[in-house]
């Protein structure tokens, strides 16, 4: 059975990488996006069971 899929996006590596660690201790594999455009390919590209985002980010925030 493959793991779950969490993508999270947010312009703050250390935020990103605090998140994944917990993620990847529930299971989930996890891809990283720093902003949403970003988010947006990997998500179309991957298509993940979850999207964990921050709102404000330069370049595509989390609202559009």
């Amino acid at each position: 059975m493959a793991a779950l899929c969490a993508l999270v996006i947010d312009h703050s590596a250390e935020a990103r990488d605090i998140y994944a660690f917990i993620l990847e201790l529930e299971g989930f594999a996890v891809l990283k996006a720093r902003n949403g455009q970003e988010g947006v390919a990997r998500a179309v590209e991957s298509r993940p069971d979850i999207i964990i985002t921050d709102l404000s980010m330069p370049v595509m925030d989390g609202c559009a």
